[in-house]
């Protein structure tokens, strides 16, 4: 019976964050660049993860897994393939950057991200230490 309780869980939390990324989005506040599209699966789900604090922002700015605990197998799989395409999106923008910025795009960025984080969210220090909220 705990699965179908946490398929509700997820569902109810993904449409809160889109409708929070949504309201945030048109108040013209900042956006979090991570979520790939909030409207997405892939977006509502990294959304509802974020805000479980199984992934977070890493001190480089990339989403890292931070935990599995209580999620089935099949759906780990998915989330790290989320996960995984975030960051290449992610590294990609990095890159982007690099070319027109030069080397500190990249803290820049990362610095960016994790100021960004919603106040839930778990986001890494630049000591390595998981704190909840942004970074400023």
């Amino acid at each position: 019976m705990k699965r179908p309780r946490l398929t509700i869980i997820l569902g109810l939390m993904a449409a809160a964050s889109a409708a929070m990324a949504q309201s945030v989005e048109s108040s013209g506040g900042v956006v979090f660049r991570g979520a790939v599209d909030p409207g997405s699966q892939a977006g509502a789900q990294l959304d509802s993860y974020l805000l479980l604090g199984q992934v977070g922002v890493g001190k480089d700015g990339m989403l890292v897994l931070r935990s599995t605990d209580g999620v089935p197998a099949r759906i780990v799989e998915s989330i790290r393939a989320a996960v995984a395409a975030e960051n290449a999106e992610r590294r990609a923008r990095v890159r982007e950057a690099s070319t027109e910025e030069g080397d500190d795009a990249a803290q820049r960025l990362a610095a960016e991200w994790r100021a960004a984080a919603q106040p839930s969210w778990w986001v890494q220090t630049d000591e390595g230490r998981w704190q909840q909220g942004p970074l400023r």
